[in-house]
């Protein structure tokens, strides 16, 4: 049988509030408590743990009206570094059982089983020996849903309890997902499950299969094909492997929420100036990057772009027009992130002449390799660019 005749299998872990997730195992005090993790005292909650909702705390809800509804509730600042030494660990487990998985947010993974059942046996039990596996690594607990694809094995693994595993079989994706919540639906933001709930009172999704194109359209425009599929449990979508290439990433959750476009573009200046240290120190060079803005109310917008510079100043050049017009939205900005593919350093020619010598796209220009000197010198605090104070204050 080919590869192309064999029937998907899909697994998704969901390990619920990863970083809360994480503390836990550190400071076993904190479990069955309100724990959120934000940025006091202005900023907003970005996630929060079962015991915290039960309360009424809600992702995007202000700290100072969270701790009004529960005084009891532990803010803990957002540690991206813990979480990204985290997510190494699980990304060697997802390597022995599959070359192809795809993590869509922290503790959220995919992994396409399709074909490994004579190495591994069948996908329930894979499941239920990499949650075992996590478990005695690192001491938290998930749950995982396989399907024939992603959108059944994520909602399978969201609905079952920790150290659980769920399977649908072929043919009975529309049967399960007929009787979820509307909440479940991923491509639904908050307005509009709201519109669905409130005005048209729908609770389950089997209310939204009513529904065809025309009438979806109306409701929802461009995403009406989306939904309707999803409705339905269709996702034709792969999971896509982890890139090859070499990448640079970095991130920033705004101490507050923000919509200035002075006070974003200095963040975003520091973002990039971080990203360039750490592309320099491998000795690579910058191919293409990516730009995600994430606001208050948890939609996204994510942008692409190229550069051929290789200095600070160049390279903000071609990326703060992009970032620019992708600020469509009037909604306060919560959270930035960019990264770089990145390829290894190819050879520089030195000039000739050096009056007539301008910045070469592979070569490390003297001004940043100047201040990174300084700095070295003298600490981080002795020189610096006047567009990032703001985000440094």
């Amino acid at each position: 049988m080919t590869g192309e005749q064999l029937e998907r299998q899909i697994l998704h872990l969901h390990i619920p509030c990863f970083q809360i997730s994480l503390e836990r195992v550190f400071d076993p005090r904190l479990r069955y408590r309100p724990v959120a993790v934000g940025i006091p005292p202005e900023g907003s909650i970005l996630s929060c743990s079962p015991e915290a909702r039960e309360e009424g705390i809600r992702p995007g809800m202000g700290i100072l009206k969270a701790k009004r509804l529960c005084p009891k509730l532990t803010i803990l600042r957002p540690d991206p570094h813990k979480v990204e030494r985290a997510l190494n660990r699980l990304y060697l487990t997802a390597q022995g059982y599959t070359p192809v998985w795809e993590l869509s947010k922290p503790g959220h993974l995919y992994l396409d089983l399709t074909g490994t059942q004579r190495l591994w046996g069948k996908a329930k039990d894979t499941a239920q020996k990499i949650m075992k596996e996590i478990k005695g690594d690192m001491g938290v607990l998930g749950s995982t849903g396989v399907g024939s694809n992603k959108l059944i094995a994520r909602l399978a693994s969201q609905i079952i309890p920790p150290l659980e595993a769920m399977e649908v079989c072929p043919g009975e994706e529309r049967a399960f997902v007929s009787p979820l919540d509307i909440e479940l639906l991923p491509s639904l933001s908050f307005q509009e499950k709201e519109l669905l709930k409130v005005d048209l009172g729908m609770e389950r999704v089997e209310e939204l299969q009513r529904l065809d194109i025309p009438s979806l359209r109306l409701l929802f425009r461009s995403k009406a094909w989306a939904i309707y599929n999803q409705a339905r449990g269709i996702d034709t979508s792969p999971v896509y492997p982890q890139h090859k290439t070499p990448r640079v990433e970095e991130r920033i959750i705004l101490p507050k929420d923000e919509n200035r476009d002075e006070i974003l573009r200095s963040y975003l200046f520091v973002l990039l100036e971080q990203c360039i240290e750490r592309i320099h120190s491998l000795g690579l060079f910058p191919k293409k990057g990516g730009l995600l803005i994430r606001y208050c109310d948890h939609m996204e917008v994510v942008r692409s772009f190229w550069t051929k510079a290789n200095s600070l100043k160049g390279m903000f050049k071609d990326l703060e027009p992009v970032f620019l017009k992708a600020l469509i939205r009037k909604i306060k900005v919560r959270e930035l992130a960019l990264w770089f593919h990145c390829i290894k350093r190819p050879p520089v020619q030195m000039p000739l002449f050096v009056q007539r010598y301008k910045e070469e796209p592979n070569a490390i220009p003297s001004l940043d390799s100047a201040i990174r000197e300084i700095r070295k010198r003298f600490g981080k605090e002795a020189i610096d660019y006047a567009i990032a104070l703001k985000a440094r204050a």
